[in-house]
């Protein structure tokens, strides 16, 4: 994904769960079905599972204002014990 940017944002996680990074911004709200050039990937959506996965919120040029950024576990696919 694109980590050259003057606002970054980058989820990671070690399991094959689908967790999904979001933004409500001055752009709008970000997210996998609104990625406005700016999220990188859906890791771990559909078909697709890692146990590495990345999720980034490039932002080239930011916009001044309010930027909330939150986690949505969308999925829940393994549980550690212990």
């Amino acid at each position: 994904g694109n980590i050259h940017a003057d606002l970054r944002v980058s989820l990671s996680w070690f399991n094959k769960d689908d967790l999904d990074l979001h933004a409500i911004s001055p752009y709008g709200h970000i997210y996998f079905r609104e990625k406005m050039g700016i999220l990188d990937v859906d890791m771990n959506a559909g078909s697709g599972h890692t146990r590495n996965p990345v999720e980034n919120l490039a932002f080239l040029k930011p916009k001044s204002g309010l930027y909330q950024i939150y986690v949505n576990q969308f999925c829940r696919r393994e549980e550690r014990e212990g």
